[in-house]
């Protein structure tokens, strides 16, 4: 709960992966700690991409927009 998903966030789900007890892996709040709540964690990591990434995919749009401009 710090507000990242991160490697602390990967440790404390496997560590608890398999409980049927509510602790903080329990995404779901379903009170088990199974596959449904790695597929929240798995989706958390994929929605906000790295900045550096963001950064690469928005010139590879500008410059592949401005080749076409030329062309």
């Amino acid at each position: 709960f710090d507000g990242d998903t991160d490697l602390d966030d990967f440790n404390v789900f496997t560590s608890q992966f398999g409980s049927a007890r509510d602790a903080e892996a329990d995404g779901n709040s379903d009170g088990a700690i199974n596959a449904a709540d790695f597929v929240l964690f798995r989706d958390s990591i994929a929605v906000i991409p790295e900045p550096t990434s963001a950064c690469l995919i928005a010139i590879g749009l500008l410059l592949a927009q401005r080749r076409v401009r030329h062309q």
